[in-house]
């Protein structure tokens, strides 16, 4: 159990922070009137005093409970901004589903919904959130992709662990960078983010060798490296190459800059952070190739079959049965 003093701390600090950020939303909550008919809207009225009343709520929650000094009242209002967040979450979700996220008092009808002209509506309103729009286009594909991307995840945190690495959250941050719905995607996403993490990471520790003492001539190197692997990216365009010029870039800025500022070290870094990626490429490419994975020709075939409509057989002429004279004079 928590001893209360730190307790009082962490959460002075955290309500305090919140404050702090929530005082420009605040601020541009009036902006929910704008739309037209916004101020016959409950829930727009609801949702913009919450908004305005957040930073008062988390303040208070921060100072209050130091002028009280009662622990077992402490602990009630301390989790006061908490239930208010959490109205305002309620009231978004409100504001999605039954106004398709307008502040306006428009309602659409719920017969409407799934409609041409209800989709019409959408796309005209495309600014808006549409988590109707979302959760209704969502399938078990969907699903069962973002399980198979969060088990690769949990797979590359656990042997980073293992293997004591310096920082596992790359390893989980590389899993979801290259996951891909479609298997032959993350193989050649995957393969170029090596190699330009690679590269990246050679270039850095040629940077901190030659300019670790000069500081200006370092940033004046790794600014044209970066630049030199933006242009290659750029040219090459839609070529799956042009990944790896783009992660060689900024590979040599997120290793060589660490690495600059302990010499010493910076050998163990950019093996350590070439470790984690790959280890997250290797779990995340194992994941989606062996755990039914989905191919591209097999995406492709569905959508020429949804494409291309399935012409009927073309119907044969039936024969015309010989007359009976015919028949006769034939056997004769």
């Amino acid at each position: 159990m928590w001893n209360s003093n730190l307790s009082w701390v962490v959460l002075t600090a955290l309500w305090a922070v919140a404050g702090l950020a929530a005082i420009l939303p605040a601020l541009m909550s009036p902006m929910m009137f704008d739309a037209p008919g916004s101020t016959a809207n409950p829930v727009t009225i609801a949702l913009a005093i919450s908004v305005a009343l957040l930073p008062l709520v988390c303040l208070v929650a921060a100072g209050l409970p130091w002028l009280l000094r009662h622990w077992p009242l402490a602990k009630w209002i301390f989790l006061l901004p908490g239930l208010h967040i959490a109205v305002i979450l309620a009231l978004f979700v409100v504001l999605s589903l039954v106004y398709d996220g307008r502040f306006s008092g428009t309602r659409a009808p719920i017969e409407t919904i799934g409609s041409s002209a209800y989709d019409s509506s959408i796309r005209r309103n495309a600014g808006h959130p549409k988590m109707l729009k979302v959760i209704r286009d969502l399938t078990w594909r969907d699903g069962f992709f973002s399980l198979k991307t969060f088990a690769a995840a949990m797979l590359a945190l656990y042997i980073a662990f293992r293997l004591n690495l310096l920082a596992p959250s790359w390893s989980v941050t590389t899993v979801y960078v290259v996951s891909q719905p479609l298997a032959g995607m993350v193989l050649a996403k995957s393969a170029y983010r090596v190699l330009g993490t690679v590269i990246g990471a050679m270039m850095s520790l040629v940077f901190v060798a030659l300019f670790s003492n000069a500081p200006e001539l370092f940033c004046l190197a790794l600014a044209l490296w970066i630049g030199t692997g933006t242009f290659v990216s750029i040219y090459l365009g839609d070529v799956p190459m042009a990944y790896a010029g783009m992660l060689a870039g900024y590979s040599a800025a997120i290793i060589g800059l660490p690495a600059a500022l302990a010499p010493d070290n910076a050998f163990d870094l950019a093996v350590g952070r070439c470790l984690e990626i790959m280890l997250g490429i290797a779990c995340g490419a194992l994941v989606h190739h062996v755990v039914f994975p989905r191919r591209a020709g097999e995406v492709l075939d569905g959508l020429l079959d949804a494409a291309l409509p399935v012409s009927p057989e073309p119907r044969r002429p039936r024969a015309k049965p010989p007359a009976r004279g015919a028949t006769a004079s034939r056997e004769s």
